[in-house]
């Protein structure tokens, strides 16, 4: 497990620099930086005499690792929070509004974003990916009135509330 801490704190800042501006869309980036993160806990399994047969996901399970792409999905989500509390110097009414849509159980924390993406290169623009995350919270998650309490709330949520629909492939 010494290991591990070690790769939280040396490799994995790397891969996770900056994931805001650049985050990966497709399906082969995505996997190429997995890939670090996969390689390196298959040796620690490799090493500590475990399981080889164990799929990835698993293994960051028993490790108590989230996957890259998860871990890039929540800090989108903590700074669009920022944002919308106003602890950036970004002025969040440039870039999303709040949904108007009065139907029942809607909430009114939905965001949309400004710009509609016209290929599949601004499709990636943080505000248009990151809404969708938005959208997709419970809102007792959304009304979190501090960051601490939102990270402790947003953190507790299962993997596939964040990350609905994954990019890793196995």
């Amino acid at each position: 497990m010494l290991l591990a801490k070690a790769f939280s704190t040396y490799a994995r800042p790397l891969l996770e620099y900056n994931c805001q501006v650049f985050n990966p869309i497709t399906v082969h980036e995505t996997n190429l930086i997995e890939a670090v993160q996969r390689r390196f806990i298959k040796r620690i399994y490799l090493r500590c005499g475990l399981d080889r047969e164990t799929s990835y996901i698993d293994r960051c399970k028993h490790l108590n690792i989230h996957t890259l792409e998860h871990r890039r999905a929540i800090l989108d989500i903590l700074l669009l929070f920022k944002i919308l509390h106003g602890k950036t110097i970004l002025n969040a009414n440039n870039f999303i509004n709040f949904a108007d849509i009065r139907v029942r159980g809607y909430s009114k924390k939905n965001l949309k974003a400004k710009y509609v993406p016209r290929d599949l290169t601004s499709s990636c623009n943080f505000f248009f990916r990151t809404v969708s995350l938005w959208n997709n919270l419970p809102a007792s998650v959304k009304d979190a009135p501090t960051l601490s309490i939102f990270k402790t709330l947003l953190l507790s949520l299962p993997v596939d509330a964040i990350v609905p629909e994954s990019l890793i492939r196995l």
